[in-house]
C-alpha cells in the first residue's frame, strides 16, 4: 500500500492545497524580483552588485531561465525591502502595493510629493463626481 504523500508534493483535496508546478513557481519569482527592482528605480547591474550577483544572473532568474536559490531569495528580500513571501506568493494582499506606493512617495522631493497629492485629490473628485453623475 502506498504511503499518503506530504507537504509540497502532496496531491490536491480539499484540504490540502496543491503547490505550484516549478515553472510557474519560478516566473512568478521572476515577475516579482523584476517588479520590485523597478520600483527602485535600479538596474539588473545595480541589483546583482548589491547582492554579489551579476546583472546577467538577475536578468535569467527574472526571465526564469534560471533558479535562484533560498539564500538568494533572501538576499533578494533583504536588498529590495521585502518579505521573502513577497517572491513566492500569487495572490498578495493590496499591503505590498501601498507600501511601494508610500516608499517611492517618500524618496520624493516635496515639491514632487505636493504634485502628488494634488493628483491624487484630482482622481478622487473625478471619481466622486462620476458617482455623483451616475446616481442621477
Amino acid at each position: 500500500m502506498k504511503k499518503p504523500e506530504k507537504g509540497i508534493f502532496a496531491r490536491s483535496t480539499s484540504q490540502v492545497q496543491a503547490a505550484p508546478e516549478p515553472s510557474e513557481l519560478y516566473s512568478l519569482i521572476g515577475h516579482r524580483i523584476s517588479e520590485a527592482r523597478e520600483s527602485k528605480g535600479w538596474t539588473q547591474e545595480q541589483l546583482g552588485r548589491l547582492i554579489g550577483e551579476t546583472g546577467l544572473t538577475i536578468s535569467r532568474w527574472e526571465n526564469a531561465a534560471r533558479r535562484p536559490k533560498v539564500d538568494d531569495v533572501v538576499k533578494l528580500a533583504k536588498a529590495l525591502g521585502r518579505d521573502v513571501l513577497f517572491f513566492t506568493e500569487k495572490n498578495l494582499t493590496s499591503d505590498y502595493t501601498q507600501e511601494a506606493i508610500f516608499r517611492s512617495i517618500g524618496e520624493l522631493s516635496e515639491r514632487d510629493k505636493e504634485e502628488v497629492l494634488k493628483i491624487i485629490n484630482m482622481k478622487r473628485e473625478k471619481d466622486l463626481s462620476d458617482v455623483m453623475g451616475s446616481e442621477e
